[in-house]
């Protein structure tokens, strides 16, 4: 729900603002548009989706490679939620001061 990005890229991001007042975002109906089973279904999504880390993973040693951080998730239990997830329905759900994120997962 934020625009974080690199001072540097400011002003590519004031180039894509001409044209879309969100363009950061990426489509979500996309993936709605198709159930679990893989059939075509009528869309039903947020307007944006929220990642919120729920679980810590054990320190890495210092200048770790990647496999250190593949042994790492390893060592996490099956079925430890990793993220809570959040939506919010519509970009007017998250302005003003009643903005509306829910959790959804």
């Amino acid at each position: 729900l934020t625009q974080k990005i690199p001072s540097g890229t400011r002003p590519v991001l004031r180039a894509f603002e001409k044209y879309s007042a969100h363009p950061l975002a990426l489509g979500l109906s996309e993936f709605a548009s198709v159930d679990a089973a893989g059939r075509m279904a009528e869309p039903r999504f947020p307007w944006a989706v929220h990642l919120a880390p729920a679980a810590t993973l054990p320190p890495l040693p210092p200048k770790a490679d990647a496999g250190a951080f593949v042994d790492a998730l390893c060592t996490i239990p099956a079925g430890t939620v990793l993220y809570d997830v959040y939506a919010a329905a519509s970009p007017e759900s998250v302005s003003g001061a009643d903005a509306t994120v829910e959790r959804i997962g």
